[in-house]
């Protein structure tokens, strides 16, 4: 009898809890159509967005989309050979095979080399399609972001020095 009770109160629990989290609801933050919750941002006209703040022109766009596409695959496959080389490094330090695990590293650090290379080439391809206006009024927002970051931002959450934040600017 008791097993029977405790089967039968283990199965509604379970049950409840599969129904609760079979999809995700607006009150724990996700959307209600089920998407991931993640995306642009609410702009209104107090806080443009970078695209409109430079007044991008479509072509620009196209651009910059397109490189960003073209580097995010250079990126993820240089990302994913990281990970398998640091597989090999924990096998290598399994064995005790110190050099070769120092090999391994050598070729993180040259992969890592190569991440970095790409950020600065995505800059200069951005720099390039950006007129002499837009450049301008760029600085000024990367002046006014570094500005806000030092000014209020100082001690909350994570540090963040130079460079610290991902995205264009």
């Amino acid at each position: 009898m008791k097993k029977t009770i405790v089967t039968t109160m283990a199965a509604i629990v379970l049950i409840s809890i599969l129904a609760a989290f079979e999809r995700p609801c607006e009150r724990f933050g996700f959307p209600s159509d089920g998407g991931r919750g993640y995306g642009p941002p609410v702009r209104n006209e107090e806080f443009p967005s970078f695209f409109e703040e430079l007044e991008f022109t479509n072509e620009q766009l196209e651009q910059m989309e397109s490189f960003r596409e073209e580097f995010q695959k250079k990126n993820i496959k240089l990302h994913s050979d990281i990970e398998i080389l640091k597989i090999d490094k924990q096998n290598a330090l399994r064995n005790e095979n110190y050099d070769e695990a120092k090999k391994i590293m050598n070729e993180v650090f040259e992969i890592k080399k190569e991440l970095a290379e790409n950020h600065l080439e995505m800059i200069e391809k951005r720099n390039e399609i950006l007129t002499p206006e837009q450049k301008e009024i760029a600085e000024k927002m990367r002046y006014e972001r570094e500005f806000f970051m030092n000014r209020f931002q100082k001690g909350k959450g994570k540090k963040r020095g130079k460079g610290g934040g991902k995205g264009w600017f």
